[in-house]
């Protein structure tokens, strides 16, 4: 008999001052060449200069993503540019989150498991204790009419992922932290 020989890939990259080992990767799905080249993105741009807008004590932000590789990438990011994070994977966490850790921004994934994140967006307005959080809602769906109802709910942003890497994500939040 003949047996298919396994990759094993043991890869150490630089990602801003942390260090990721990627070890015993498995080739096992078509997601993989995407999240490599999303990762090869994201230190392709860690090149550039990181200008960050966080000060001395530093500002917290809530993450809501359900994809554990983009929901760590935006969290690298994050904490090396001297923000705090607190992360959530659905919109329904998000919402416990938001309450239990008062964070300065969101950060959120339109399509999520259990809420979406237009609707999470719409519950966090209604409540008293996160109306005034600022949101920027994150996405793949380039999708006017969605994007037109995330604004009228109270987004401060709608950015698409495909045309916006961690790195200038996590770049550009202080314009939106409230004064």
């Amino acid at each position: 008999t003949k047996t298919t020989p396994v990759i094993k890939l043991s890869v150490t990259l630089p990602v801003l001052k942390e260090r990721r080992v990627i070890s015993k990767v498995l080739i096992q799905d078509i997601n993989l060449t995407a999240r490599i080249s999303l990762y090869t993105m994201l230190v392709m741009d860690n090149n550039a200069s990181v200008v960050s807008s966080a000060p001395n004590k530093p500002k917290k932000l809530l993450i809501v993503e359900d994809d554990f590789f983009i929901r760590d990438l935006y969290g690298i990011e994050a904490r090396g540019a001297g923000y705090e994070t607190v992360i959530a994977a659905d919109g329904e966490e998000a919402l416990e989150r938001a309450k239990s850790s008062n964070p300065d921004l969101i950060l959120m994934d339109v399509m999520l498991p259990k809420m979406d994140g237009i609707s999470a967006l719409k519950a966090l307005k209604a409540d008293v204790q996160c109306a005034n959080i600022p949101v920027v809602l994150i996405t793949n769906l380039e999708d006017s009419s969605k994007e037109q109802e995330a604004r009228q709910a109270g987004a401060k942003d709608y950015l698409l992922k495909i045309k916006n890497t961690p790195n200038m994500v996590v770049a550009g939040l202080g314009k939106y932290f409230a004064a």
